[in-house]
């Protein structure tokens, strides 16, 4: 109902997922028939559960990205294009990320420590 009310009732046709686990689920779940599910991260370490009805009747996909992969095989034009969309989106606001704690470059260690920690809610960020 919420992702209903959000997109106006609008077809939902991709959905991107980085955590997996439960989060997915329910991702795969406001995907309209035909849509799409790409997953570029699993950061709650649990896997994706799909159900036979989402593949046949939802006809949905589900596929993974990494962006390692797909930077070697990119020409040198499209990394640009690529760096130079997100720059540009950056740097407009519209696309920002959430900031959990910022250290100072003396706290290394416990920015590492707080980095490896499961449920987080944004980014640690090393201050130099």
């Amino acid at each position: 109902p919420e992702v209903k009310k959000a997109t106006q009732g609008a077809r939902v046709m991709l959905a991107l997922d980085a955590v997996g686990g439960r989060a997915a689920q329910e991702a795969a779940r406001c995907l309209s028939p035909g849509g799409t599910m790409v997953t570029y991260g699993c950061m709650s370490k649990q896997p994706i559960p799909v159900s036979g009805g989402q593949l046949i009747f939802k006809d949905l996909k589900f596929i993974g990205f990494h962006l390692d992969r797909w930077a070697a095989s990119a020409t040198p034009e499209d990394l640009a294009e690529m760096w130079g969309l997100l720059f540009q989106l950056a740097t407009s606001g519209h696309l920002q990320g959430t900031v959990e704690q910022v250290f100072k470059l003396g706290e290394g260690a416990l920015a590492v420590v707080e980095a490896a920690r499961e449920q987080r809610n944004g980014k640690i960020v090393l201050q130099f």
